[in-house]
């Protein structure tokens, strides 16, 4: 089995932010896509103590530096994952139609820019760290 759903805690500049993730298709360890949505948490210790209520343990933690750009649409970003090392993701940020439309003009984008596609990660760094400490 393969974790689809990921809740998160980020440190964006000066903001915190909570982000949940649906990735689809679901138990795959080969992502398509996913559903995201976030929101600012105005009291972090208070909202901590609520995850702890919740009984939720942090797994990992993706300490990352980014670089972001747009571009027709996507954003472009220059990830250092500290423990995994480069990366670059390309997400959306328009909607281009259909999934496999969206994917085919991303991979598009990617060819203009010299990205080897064959290359392509879709489990995400959460589940790369996960099986890097053996949790899966």
């Amino acid at each position: 089995e393969h974790p689809y759903e990921w809740v998160s805690v980020r440190q964006r500049g000066d903001k915190v932010i909570f982000n949940y993730k649906h990735f689809y298709p679901e138990n795959s360890p080969n992502t398509t896509h996913c559903d995201e949505y976030e929101s600012v948490i105005s009291n972090v210790s208070d909202f901590n103590k609520i995850l702890n209520a919740l009984q939720l343990k942090s797994l990992v933690v993706v300490d990352k530096t980014r670089n972001a750009y747009m571009y027709k649409g996507f954003e472009i970003a220059m990830d250092y994952v500290k423990e995994l090392g480069h990366y670059i993701e390309i997400e959306a940020k328009e909607d281009f139609g259909t999934v496999e439309e969206t994917r085919d003009k991303l991979f598009t984008i990617a060819k203009d820019f010299g990205i080897k596609t064959e290359d392509e990660d879709t489990e995400g760094y959460p589940r790369v760290l996960m099986k890097l400490k053996g949790l899966i």
